[in-house]
């Protein structure tokens, strides 16, 4: 809120939350950036007079320590860019592997590997269910508890909503029915636990006097988004807790991107990890505002909500 208030020169900063990024790269290993040296990263003319780098310091100071946090750096610049994604000109991908190789060889080992996975992929949800190797062991253990049946409902409706295109409307109401009638009609063969308004949406939508009537093509919308957090609150925030199925996760994941299997991972191989899987490329942003939160942990859990 305090950098919005800089407006209208805030569009300067753009020039700048690039600079600083880069910074972060070259400096991993530092924790924080002075005055001096943040005047030395913002870019000549655009406006960057004294007073502005002044209030830009003060303004990422969050904690008025006389220097800025990487972690307030990097928190500040996630917020001008909430609703954007990260400039061509920064590698995301490079930018999450530094902040995990501890010894800056350009190497990740086996330990450092998991640090990255415990704050990154293994962290979120929707991570887990985009990764072909992570989601097979949260789905073996949901089997254990007897509520599979919600994975294998978000994994359906999900495939069939992304895939909407490519079907006609006949064709997209008879993929839609067999998910209904195989999660949501009573005493089917994977009953999904939905709420009463999701069940009746749905239950409307696929009655025999609606049979002719064109099906919306996010029907599943709602339900999905239900089920999604019904895992979220409950499943999967006992699996994180699993401490031999996270383990074991993240060893079939490391065999997946160790390609060349030398025992370590390199930034080509992280890299190619992401264009294997686009959906999960698509949340690079999100990814590393988790491994950030990880790799510049704070004392204060509301401060940490705040700012990221």
């Amino acid at each position: 809120e305090k950098l919005l208030k800089l407006s209208p020169r805030l569009r300067v900063l753009h020039s700048l939350k690039v600079r600083l990024l880069n910074h972060v790269q070259k400096q991993a290993s530092k924790k924080s950036i002075s005055k001096i040296k943040l005047g030395q990263l913002l870019p000549e003319g655009g406006g960057m007079d004294k007073k502005f780098v002044e209030d830009v310091f003060e303004s990422l100071d969050t904690n008025d320590d006389g220097e800025i946090n990487m972690r307030e750096l990097i928190a500040a610049i996630t917020a001008l860019t909430e609703n954007k994604s990260l400039d061509d000109e920064m590698d995301v991908t490079e930018l999450m592997f530094k902040l995990f190789d501890g010894n800056s060889d350009g190497h990740l080992d086996y330990e450092e590997f998991c640090g990255l996975m415990r704050s990154t992929i293994n962290s979120k949800l929707l991570n887990v269910l985009r990764s072909p190797t992570a989601v097979i062991h949260l789905e073996r253990y949901m089997s254990s508890n007897q509520n599979a049946e919600n994975i294998h409902f978000w994994k359906e409706t999900t495939k069939l909503m992304e895939n909407e295109e490519t079907y006609s409307d006949a064709a997209f109401r008879e993929e839609a029915e067999k998910i209904y009638n195989k999660f949501v009609v009573d005493n089917s063969v994977e009953w999904v636990n939905l709420s009463y308004k999701n069940r009746n949406l749905l239950d409307k939508a696929f009655a025999p006097e609606n049979k002719n009537k064109k099906l919306p093509r996010d029907i599943f919308a709602a339900p999905t988004n239900e089920i999604f957090h019904l895992m979220k609150r409950d499943v999967f925030h006992r699996f994180k807790h699993q401490r031999e199925e996270m383990n074991a996760m993240s060893r079939a994941c490391w065999k997946e991107f160790d390609i060349n299997k030398n025992g370590s991972v390199s930034i080509s191989e992280l890299k190619a990890f992401f264009k294997k899987h686009p959906h999960l490329n698509d949340q690079r942003n999100l990814i590393l505002r988790s491994s950030i939160s990880h790799a510049f942990p704070t004392n204060s859990v509301s401060a940490d909500k705040k700012q990221i």
